[in-house]
């Protein structure tokens, strides 16, 4: 299916990303509106999987811009976007921005594919064990031989044919998938309209059908509400209101619809297609008597950070050879058979890094694979670690790499080259490294242990220290900050203080560790600390994924009193979506440490500050930069803040939750700049939110010069 996403953007330019196929292997990408740099016209090669990047400059600050790729020389096919181009960005500008960080995307395909496959598996079982039948279940004795003599091989026979479908069909179900897309939901949050109509209950949409007016369409995102004349909502699980046929009544109801084109105008009629109808002719729904855009419940982000495992190539088995063009699969399956996924990758621009599932499960340059991986046959086909890796890497290359930024990272150093995975970008002067945690990996089964190899290492450090005072990101997928626990641990913190216990694991809870804090990988993150503390490195926040998780920790460093310690804060981003969520007590909820290696008495507490988990959720980040007298001088930048929500990706809060036409808004979870258009979600849905100040470490001599410094 051709599609887009918007890669790195910046004040001037854009990166789009286009896909096409074997049918339409040129694409026409232009940008409206008029005046806009010219369009580019492009060959999608076979080599690449059909893919490409187009590179817009000269482009207005601060400017939307839509985006249409046009498909060719086979049935022309049109796929549109949108993106709009960052502020002017001078030398150490500080302006407000957000971005949203997530991870962990376990398609709906794949869903769709395991729900599949257990089904399939359980009916072939069934039908063997029937076979198996005490033979008083036959109803006929004369069959009795007969069962005798071919129970065996109609046992063999079904295994088979079930297997021979399997090879067939990869027991992979058909798009589109019939799940709820966390998606829909994720892009309605932040721009959504309410459509009030005159309908029958029975001919209501539901969650992700398509409906469309004359001019407009729009996607249905939660249950539709029944409301009366002044826009409240009317409880239909009353008895007293519950007659029978109230479903062939026609009543007002609210619906709630997100990916919006046009105008859903009243007057109008609305009609419905699901997502599985083949059929193009449109059913009836009613009138529409009002429309209104919703209040977004949090900021509209300026991107998207995809802190690894956006795709899980070894679900739902792990027993699948190294094949790049498996690996585009799997990346097409999970952006573009969900339409909701699709629609946000092509109107947001978006920055990605990956982790273990992009290549297998737990992989390192010395893991050892699975023991039987050739299920196709395959023998030309070696599964070795390097094996996996060069075929990963072609894959990620084409659908993800091309589009990511590549100038330098720090004064005086190269651009980013074809082969390195990790980069760095800017918005304004907040900076973002995104690690590569996984290409560089060696486990210690070959190679000294390593998470990162030592270029991206000396690349960090220089980074940060050339950036030390200034707003910093470092995305990694794996955690940095927070702990996993291998034996359990809760010390008592000198700096941080001690709430009452959260609970303390008993015993080795994650014997196959792969994050920062495991011990065989402890000389490398020692190192970053000891950096941190020895260059005074400010301003510092880790975003990660990995753990089906979101939390808030701190990693506070330093020596004597706490005024001299630099605090390091960490945020997880995810899931997305997922099957398996984390438990907090996989983590150590505070631990005392001592790097090696640095300087004496240096020691550093970690604190799980805050941890959610009780569904699949991203987490919005929001930066600020304020005027704090106590923490700036006269001629100083402002200081910067970091505002973080929670966004529960997966729930569904009935349509009367996100506008009230006509009542007071109050504010959302996350604060927004412009005044509602309707009212915000009334006490919005149990988030977990927080703020991140940064406090400046003060050494001895400081401290007591403290008036001059004001």
């Amino acid at each position: 299916m051709p599609d887009l996403v918007i890669g790195h953007t910046t004040e001037t330019s854009a990166r789009i990303w286009v896909c096409g196929d074997k049918r339409r292997h040129t694409c026409e990408v232009a940008l409206q509106p008029k005046g806009t740099p010219e369009s580019h016209r492009i060959s999608l090669e076979r080599t690449r999987d059909y893919t490409a990047t187009v590179d817009f400059v000269e482009l207005q600050p601060d400017t939307e811009y839509a985006v249409t790729a046009t498909f060719s020389p086979g049935a022309t096919e049109k796929v549109t976007g949108r993106f709009r181009t960052f502020q002017k960005q001078e030398d150490g500008d500080e302006f407000t921005f957000s971005f949203v960080l997530s991870s962990c995307n376990l398609s709906v395909v794949a869903i769709n594919n395991l729900l599949t496959y257990l089904l399939a598996f359980g009916g072939t079982y069934v039908a063997v064990a029937s076979l198996d039948l005490p033979q008083g279940s036959w109803r006929y004795a004369r069959f009795v031989l007969l069962r005798r003599m071919l129970r065996r091989p109609a046992g063999w026979l079904v295994w088979a044919a079930a297997g021979l479908v399997k090879w067939m069909t990869g027991l992979k179900q058909p798009p589109p998938p019939f799940l709820r897309s966390p998606f829909l939901k994720l892009s309605a949050v932040f721009e959504s309209w309410t459509v009030d109509v005159v309908t029958k209950e029975a001919l209501l949409p539901s969650v992700g059908d398509v409906v469309v007016s004359l001019a407009a369409t729009g996607v249905v995102v939660c249950a539709a509400a029944k409301i009366d004349a002044t826009g409240k909502k009317v409880d239909v699980r009353k008895a007293e209101t519950a007659r029978p046929g109230d479903d062939e009544t026609e009543a007002t109801w609210r619906l709630v619809v997100t990916h919006v084109e046009d105008t859903f105008a009243p007057g109008e009629t609305l009609n419905r297609r699901t997502s599985g109808d083949t059929d193009d002719a449109p059913k009836l729904i009613g009138k529409i008597i009002r429309s209104v855009q919703c209040h977004p419940w949090y900021e509209r982000p300026s991107f998207f950070i995809h802190a690894g495992d956006q795709i899980y190539y070894d679900f739902p088995t792990e027993k699948l050879s190294p094949d790049s063009n498996q690996y585009r699969l799997a990346y097409r399956e999970a952006w573009f058979d969900d339409a909701a996924n699709r629609y946000l990758l092509s109107h947001w621009p978006h920055y990605m890094t990956l982790d273990d599932h992009e290549i297998a499960d737990q992989f390192s340059n010395d893991f050892k694979p699975p023991e039987k991986v050739n299920e196709q046959n395959l023998s030309e086909i070696v599964a070795t670690p390097a094996k996996y890796l060069e075929e990963a890497k072609a894959a990620y290359r084409d659908y993800v790499q091309g589009r990511q930024p590549s100038e330098a990272c720090a004064s005086g150093a190269a651009a980013g080259d074809s082969d390195r995975l990790w980069y760095c970008f800017k918005k304004g002067r907040t900076r973002f490294f995104v690690l590569d945690t996984r290409t560089g990996r060696f486990d210690g089964n070959s190679e000294q242990p390593q998470i990162i190899d030592p270029d991206q290492m000396e690349a960090l450090l220089r980074w940060m220290s050339e950036y030390r005072d200034d707003l910093k990101f470092v995305v990694t997928s794996v955690p940095f900050v927070a702990e996993v626990s291998e034996k359990g641990s809760r010390e008592a913190l000198k700096w941080s203080g001690q709430a009452e216990p959260r609970g303390l694991v008993q015993g080795p809870r994650n014997p196959a560790n792969d994050k920062w804090n495991a011990e065989r990988f402890q000389a490398q993150r020692d190192r970053v600390i000891n950096h941190i503390f020895d260059k005074k490195i400010e301003r510092l926040v880790f975003l990660t994924g990995d753990m089906h998780c979101c939390y808030h920790a701190t990693m506070r460093i330093g020596k004597g009193s706490k005024y001299a310690s630099t605090v390091v804060h960490e945020l997880a981003g995810g899931p997305v979506n997922q099957l398996q969520l984390a438990n907090e007590v996989e983590f150590n909820i505070s631990r005392i440490g001592r790097p090696s290696g640095g300087a004496d008495g240096v020691f550093y507490e970690v604190l799980l500050d805050q941890f959610h988990s009780q569904m699949n959720g991203v987490v919005h980040v929001k930066v600020s930069y304020v005027s704090r007298e106590q923490l700036t001088r006269a001629g100083r930048a402002a200081t910067p803040e970091v505002e973080w929500c929670v966004i529960r990706t997966l729930t569904d809060d009935g349509a009367t939750a996100w506008t009230a036409v006509g009542e007071a808004a109050p504010a959302p979870p996350c604060g927004t700049p412009e005044p509602p258009l309707a009212s915000a979600p009334k006490g919005g849905e149990p988030i977990m939110k927080g703020l991140i100040t940064f406090s400046p470490r003060r050494d001895l001599p400081e401290v007591l010069g403290w008036e001059a410094l004001r």
